[in-house]
């Protein structure tokens, strides 16, 4: 069976119609959007925002380390290696389920060394090529579970005691220092057998932990609008972030939106999203809630992090009168205030980088789904086009 990756349908040309599920959302052309005069296409604002390619081919037997391209800023492009990790080993016909950067592997032959002194058990398999030398991180082909601790409970929490540990001893403090306590899924790879009744699921994480491992980020975001009933004008519910949010302070974001936890739906997350942070009655936002699209989101952050996510997409129609609109929500605390901006305002802010790098995506994708940014914009709306619609090879559900 061939990878299973997040993809989305390509545009027919010259349309501005996506299809998710089975709806269709498709807008009338609207007024042209003008780019600023320091900025002639929004491409190089995507591709340092989707800035790193991910291998899609099964691991090689003989080296399955993965080789990670990223183009810098400057258009300068670095390779990084990193040690793949599996549920179990062998398991050279799938993708892993994450990549480890040579700190992670570090941290895992030190825990090993440990456990070994200590004459504890084991549960991670190291796997490097010369089996007769001293375990090193250098030398580190691969890392999986152990066999008995490779079902979806025991390497959930066997993975859980391993990040608390790391925690307590402040290891990766730039990372798990945003500890939440919210579970996310780890599903497993195509070429993977998948037990009755765990839905594809290989184990749960804590959602602050997913970059260690470049685990993928399942995420739900929506957009809330209202249309002028006289104008026909758009205007979009945009909350700028709190100066206190730990990521990406007081850059500007979707309407509302977060992290799909365990067994919860993209609709379950929107709702409940929407109700803490933009205080959105949760009956209007179930029963006007419109399925848009799914963004792959491939990036490398400046401190070499993978952020690897899969963005469910939905648009919200709200009233004009303002009988139902976002607000504040001071006991949740994750945004300073919302403002309406017209599509043209979106676009002069997405040039000068104000939006957090993946809502936008999403604000593109609006603007190109309800008709305000077309070729007429940007000499490379194709390409623009076809970033939007980039795969990235993650286990999906």
């Amino acid at each position: 069976m061939a990878p299973q990756f997040a993809r989305v349908s390509r545009l027919a040309r010259g349309t501005q119609r996506r299809r998710f599920g089975s709806t269709t959302l498709s807008g009338p052309q609207a007024g042209q959007l003008e780019l600023s005069p320091r900025s002639s296409s929004l491409l190089p604002l995507l591709q340092t925002i989707n800035n790193v390619e991910i291998p899609s081919e099964p691991s090689s037997n003989t080296d399955p380390r993965r080789k990670i391209h990223t183009v810098e800023t400057r258009g300068f492009v670095h390779h990084d290696l990193f040690v793949p990790f599996f549920l179990q080993y062998p398991a050279a016909s799938a993708l892993p389920l994450g990549l480890l950067r040579r700190s992670v592997v570090a941290a895992f032959v030190a825990e090993d060394l440990a456990c070994r002194n200590q004459d504890q058990a084991i549960h991670w398999y190291l796997h490097q090529k010369d089996t007769l030398s001293p375990i090193s991180a250098n030398k580190i082909l691969s890392i999986s579970f152990v066999p008995n601790s490779a079902n979806v409970s025991k390497a959930s929490r066997k993975l859980r005691e391993l990040l608390l540990s790391w925690r307590k001893r402040g290891m990766f403090s730039e990372i798990l220092r945003g500890w939440s306590e919210e579970k996310c899924p780890v599903y497993l790879p195509d070429g993977i057998q998948r037990p009755n009744q765990s839905n594809g699921l290989a184990l749960t994480v804590e959602r602050a932990a997913l970059p260690l491992f470049a685990f993928p980020n399942f995420t739900a975001f929506v957009i809330g609008y209202i249309k002028d009933n006289r104008t026909q004008e758009t205007r979009l519910w945009v909350p700028r972030r709190s100066l206190t949010k730990r990521t990406f302070p007081g850059m500007l974001d979707v309407t509302a939106g977060g992290c799909m936890t365990v067994g919860e739906s993209p609709v379950r997350t929107i709702i409940r999203e929407a109700a803490e942070e933009a205080s959105l009655p949760s009956s209007y936002v179930a029963s006007h809630l419109v399925p848009a699209n799914r963004i792959a989101f491939s990036h490398q952050n400046p401190s070499g992090w993978l952020l690897p996510g899969v963005f469910h997409c939905f648009d919200l129609k709200l009233p004009s009168d303002g009988s139902i609109e976002p607000k504040t929500n001071e006991a949740d605390g994750e945004v300073s205030h919302f403002e309406l901006l017209t599509p043209q305002e979106c676009l002069e802010k997405l040039v000068a980088k104000e939006f957090k790098p993946s809502s936008a995506l999403a604000i593109l994708d609006f603007l190109i789904r309800h008709g305000h940014f077309t070729r007429e914009n940007d000499p490379h709306y194709d390409l623009i086009v076809a970033e939007l619609q980039r795969s990235v090879p993650v286990p999906m559900p």
